[in-house]
């Protein structure tokens, strides 16, 4: 998309406002990532950078024809993306046929040799931008400097004047897949009642989240319990997860907490961590530990949540808590087995 642009975009005109005339030929020159367009009096260039293509101009002298008012450098645009202007007014976004945000063109500064700086506007136009700033008082040469940058991720509250984007922060790990989350607030959306104000919350990783399975399994691990299931054993079955990071590789510990149909800040619930930390590796690990102590026949529910290793580059203690997906803390996900173990003595006979 960046090298798009640049062959999207091409300088067509310069000089003051209504006074604008074509400009010459240009001689191009490529220095690694640094490509310009040199004219007389002013040379056009980009650098590629990790920010975005930056795209600038250098004014070496002041238009050949005399005017007055401000400066301005017209660009032709070609290409399928539609050009509008940002709300704010500080920069243009390039949307595709469907309406999705491709690209933003903007971050105009204008300086003078002396690092004096000037104000600047973009102005979308029919298969043209145009740039303008003042530059009276300016010394020669000027420099005006745009960035285009692809955004990473946008989102939008569809209606116009909620104010979106007015407050945001951390949401923690709010669905559990060991991602840090964000919470954007737009103080005046309306939702049956006015601007009564609303609370977006994105996952870190885009989508649903990494899969972490939590699940119940026999005690011995040999296979899974289903919903409502009863257990081979009868004071204790497993539980499992799979430790993932968002940050890459850490060192993680599965902690849970199991009780009868009661709220879990009971102090009859068991509580219980595995006792060493275990790497995640790059895609993650399975982790499963035995909960012991139960009370024969009895229905428990149960979560679970991952330890972060202190220090880590998350700088979180842990994820939240979760559960399988059937159901509420409310509701039975399994049960302890009522079956004693009877040992029969073994009788050998010689015939």
């Amino acid at each position: 998309m960046r090298c798009s642009l640049a062959r999207g975009l091409t300088l067509r005109g310069f000089g003051h406002a209504g006074e604008v005339q074509p400009v010459s030929a240009a001689s191009l020159h490529i220095r690694s990532n640094h490509i310009e367009y040199r004219r007389d009096m002013l040379t056009g260039w980009y650098v590629n950078g990790e920010r975005g293509l930056e795209q600038g101009f250098t004014l070496e002298t002041p238009p050949q024809r005399a005017g007055s008012g401000s400066l301005v450098l017209e660009l032709a645009f070609k290409g399928d993306l539609t050009p509008r202007l940002i709300e704010d007014g500080g920069g243009i976004e390039f949307t595709s046929s469907e309406g999705k945000r491709v690209l933003q063109y903007g971050q105009l500064t204008v300086e003078d040799t002396s690092g004096r700086g000037a104000p600047g506007q973009l102005e979308p136009r029919p298969h043209e931008i145009r740039i303008s700033f003042d530059a009276n008082g300016a010394h020669y040469p000027i420099t005006a400097d745009l960035l285009a940058a692809s955004p990473a991720w946008t989102a939008e509250s569809d209606q116009a004047g909620a104010r979106f984007g007015v407050s945001d922060g951390t949401a923690g790990d709010v669905n559990g897949d060991g991602y840090s989350d964000v919470v954007v607030g737009a103080n005046l959306y309306n939702n049956g009642q006015e601007q009564e104000g609303r609370a977006y919350v994105y996952y870190g990783n885009g989508v649903d989240g990494l899969p972490m399975l939590p699940r119940q399994m026999r005690r011995d691990g040999w296979a899974s319990i289903a919903h409502l299931g009863m257990s081979d054993h009868r004071t204790a079955f497993r539980l499992g997860l799979i430790g993932r990071m968002p940050l890459g590789r850490e060192d993680v510990k599965l902690q849970w907490e199991v009780a009868p149909l009661i709220a879990f800040s009971d102090r009859s619930i068991i509580r219980g961590s595995s006792p060493a930390w275990i790497d995640t590796g790059t895609g993650g690990v399975e982790i499963s530990q035995v909960v012991e102590g139960l009370t024969p026949g009895m229905p428990y529910h149960w979560r679970v949540r991952l330890l972060y290793r202190p220090g880590n580059a998350l700088g979180q203690p842990a994820s939240r808590w979760i559960h399988i997906p059937w159901a509420g803390w409310k509701v039975t996900y399994v049960r302890t087995s009522t079956k004693r173990e009877i040992y029969l003595p073994l009788i050998l006979r010689r015939h």
